[in-house]
């Protein structure tokens, strides 16, 4: 179907139509889409960056953790020791998972993450999707920031279902840490939404 043929992305694409404009078919067409993008930039011998335009530079990276591991121990310690060890490893901001306790015990995770930044760096929280409507996510972020203190949240990720779109935005409206959605969507289409 893709060889001797232009606009692949297109193609693919009309031609899994019936099985799925989303889920695994959409994620095998990215798949190959990726290898042709990577495989375009490497016959041009230029970063992929540049060949679409932007360029390469240095960007900050964070640690991404705080999970829910019940062998670590009590919830709030374990994260305080997760943000210890990526202090020590160099990392100044990270990002933990939130929504898979109550929100007290998300927010004493909160304070515990925070104090072991020790006035560094910056904290994001990733809810992957958690609450279930816009006034429990409300309450949940007024919590989580009163629990950063003056250091503040970075962001808060994916408070609410993908498809929220109207609670995603009042949230961002509401807060003053900025709201983060999108992982979850696909193609052009959604994101124009």
């Amino acid at each position: 179907m893709l060889i001797g043929a232009d606009a692949h992305w297109d193609r693919m694409y009309q031609e899994t139509l019936l099985t799925g404009r989303q889920g695994i078919a959409l994620r095998a067409i990215s798949a190959v889409d990726m290898a042709l993008w990577d495989l375009a930039a490497k016959r041009r011998i230029l970063p992929l960056a540049v060949m679409l335009g932007g360029a390469v530079r240095l960007v900050p990276a964070y640690a991404s953790g705080g999970c829910y591991r019940p062998d670590d121990g009590e919830w709030a310690k374990a994260v305080h020791r997760e943000i210890r060890f990526n202090v020590e490893h160099g990392f100044s901001d990270h990002k933990i998972k939130v929504g898979g306790l109550s929100i007290k015990e998300d927010a004493d995770r909160v304070r515990a993450a925070i104090d072991a930044m020790d006035g560094r760096g910056r904290l994001a929280l990733d809810a992957n999707n958690a609450y279930r409507d816009f006034s429990e996510a409300l309450h949940a972020a007024r919590v989580f920031e009163k629990a950063a203190g003056d250091d503040g949240l970075w962001w808060f990720e994916e408070p609410l279902s993908p498809d929220d779109y109207a609670g995603h935005a009042e949230l961002a409206h509401r807060l003053e840490t900025p709201v983060a959605t999108g992982e979850i969507h696909q193609t052009r289409h959604e994101f124009r939404m």
